[in-house]
């Protein structure tokens, strides 16, 4: 048996970012990490001037990280190896902000199948959970504003077999159950091989009522728009890879419109709040049990942004295709 404990570690991660740890305990069957700090050593102004293209502005505060016997080590004196059967982490708040205005990075991003299978190194962790986690992002379209904000409260997430040393067909699994926008509750599935290379995946929503102007703290700011209703309920299934998938989606609301602005961001312009609602269904329909159900058979993916706009654009399709009149 052993135990190690360390206090005030600091850690400069790159050029933008840092990790403070105030303390580290080792310990034969679990060790602890408290209060851990990862974050952006600039403010967002700094940042966005001195940045080429565009990068994650964050912040990180988990108070508590617990590994399970963890073993780390090198295979054959060769290959390192990180294991470890649980990895937990205790109520994180993670701050995101993204300024659109620095310029796009367009180097191709690779989804996390890839990204596992092409690590260094051999990693195998049984089981890793998020308990009890915040997380808010946020999105600067318009110089004239600070952008807006996306937030998931009581964010619950356990991702099995996190590795790139299992065989197939064993995949990767990923739940995930919060509320977002703080109301409406959100179940989700995602899962893919890590061993397959055609990086096929799939992911399934289930979003409960949501009413529309949940959402306005993040549509007013970027997109110059309102919306008003209740999405009642949403659920979707994207089967993709790399550079396609098709969506699922069932939906159900009511009294949904969107309310163009004017540019002072306030008031209603309603020459174009007319014009846009023609087009816009603002009831799914009249039976109360039933989802109103579409199928988008192709959507691309832009290969310069992340799997999670890829999973937006879905939605988004999905969306389009079932409030639009035809």
């Amino acid at each position: 048996d052993y135990q190690l404990s360390f206090g005030n570690l600091f850690f400069k991660v790159g050029d933008y970012e840092n990790i403070e740890i105030s303390q580290v305990e080792i310990n034969t069957g679990k060790s602890i990490l408290r209060d851990l700090k990862l974050y952006t050593k600039y403010n967002k102004q700094e940042l966005s001037r001195i940045i080429p293209v565009e990068r994650d502005h964050f912040n990180l505060n988990c108070p508590l990280i617990e590994l399970n016997s963890l073993d780390l080590g090198f295979v054959q004196d060769s290959m390192f190896y990180f294991k470890c059967p649980k990895i937990t982490f205790n109520e994180p708040d993670l701050k995101v902000f993204r300024d659109k205005l620095v310029h796009d990075d367009l180097k191709a991003k690779k989804l996390y199948g890839t990204l596992l299978r092409n690590l260094p190194f051999h990693l195998n962790v049984d089981s890793l959970q998020i308990n009890k986690g915040s997380i808010r992002y946020t999105e600067k379209v318009k110089a004239e504003n600070n952008g807006g904000t996306v937030h998931f409260s009581n964010f619950n997430l356990s991702v099995q077999n996190l590795s790139n040393t299992y065989v197939s067909p064993v995949k990767t699994t990923i739940q995930v159950t919060s509320e977002f926008m703080g109301t409406a509750p959100l179940q989700a599935n995602w899962s893919f091989d890590v061993n397959d290379r055609s990086d096929a995946f799939m992911f399934h929503a289930n979003i409960g009522k949501l009413p529309a102007n949940n959402m306005n703290q993040f549509i007013e700011p970027n997109l110059g728009k309102r919306v008003e209703g209740d999405l009642l309920n949403t659920v979707f299934t994207i089967h993709g890879n790399p550079y396609t998938s098709s969506v699922d989606m069932g939906i159900k609301y009511r009294d949904f419109d969107v309310i163009a602005l004017r540019k002072d961001g306030k008031r209603k312009n309603k020459v174009l709040s007319n014009a846009i609602n023609v087009f816009v269904d603002n009831d799914s329909g009249s039976n109360s049990n039933s989802l109103r159900e579409v199928q988008v058979k192709e959507v691309e993916r832009d290969q310069t942004k992340s799997v999670f706009n890829f999973i937006w654009k879905n939605v988004k399709a999905g969306l389009l295709k079932a409030m639009v009149k035809e």
